[in-house]
C-alpha cells in the first residue's frame, strides 16, 4: 500500500483513530443495549414483509466488521464465510429463523469480530494510519485508516436506528433515560 496525500500528521491520525473508536465503543454499548432482552422471534420481526430484522442488522455489522478489518490491513477467520450470503449488502432477509444462526452466536461473532478490529487499529504505528484503506468501496469515503473508525460508526448508527424502528413496532421499550 501507497501512503496517502497526508491531511494530518501521524500524532493526529492517532488521536482521530482514537476518537473513532470511542466513538465505536460508544455505538457498540447502545447497540448491546437494544438486543440483550430480545426473544429470538423480536430478532425475526419484520415491520414490513423484505424489510431488515434485528438479526439481518447485527449480522450485517458483524460481517461488515470483518470487512473493516481487512480493509485496514488485519485478517479474521471469526466470521464465517457462509455469511456473506447472509449479511452481505443488498442481500434481502429472509423471514425463515431456520435460515440464520442463533442470536447467541451472531452476537458472539459481533463482539469478537470488533474487538479483533478495535485491537489491530489500536496497534498500528500512527504513520500506518495515514495509508488508504484497501477497499475499493471505501476508498473516497474514508481516506485514509485513521478515518475508517469514524465511517464504522456511523455505519453501525444506520442500523441501530433500524434497530429502533423495529423495537418501536413491537412496542417495546426506549433503553435510554430508563
Amino acid at each position: 500500500m501507497t501512503t496517502a496525500t497526508a491531511t494530518m500528521t501521524p500524532a493526529q491520525a492517532r488521536a482521530a483513530c482514537d476518537s473513532g473508536l470511542h466513538s465505536l465503543a460508544t455505538a457498540r454499548w447502545l447497540m448491546t443495549e437494544l438486543i440483550q432482552n430480545l426473544t429470538p422471534e423480536q430478532w425475526m420481526h419484520q415491520p414490513k414483509p423484505g424489510m431488515n430484522h434485528v438479526m439481518f442488522n447485527v449480522g450485517h455489522i458483524a460481517y461488515c466488521d470483518g470487512d473493516f478489518l481487512r480493509a485496514s490491513g488485519g485478517d479474521t477467520s471469526t466470521v464465517p464465510a457462509s455469511w456473506k450470503e447472509l449479511f452481505n449488502m443488498g442481500c434481502t432477509p429472509s423471514a425463515k429463523a431456520s435460515d440464520y444462526p442463533s442470536p447467541q452466536e451472531v452476537t458472539n461473532v459481533l463482539n469478537r469480530v470488533r474487538g479483533e478490529f478495535a485491537a489491530h487499529l489500536a496497534s498500528l504505528p500512527d504513520a500506518r494510519l495515514l495509508d488508504p484503506v484497501d477497499h475499493e468501496m471505501l476508498a473516497d469515503i474514508t481516506p485514509t485508516i485513521s478515518h475508517l473508525p469514524a465511517f464504522v460508526t456511523l455505519h453501525e448508527s444506520t442500523h441501530i436506528g433500524q434497530i429502533l424502528s423495529i423495537r418501536q413496532a413491537l412496542k417495546l421499550p426506549g433503553v435510554l433515560g430508563k
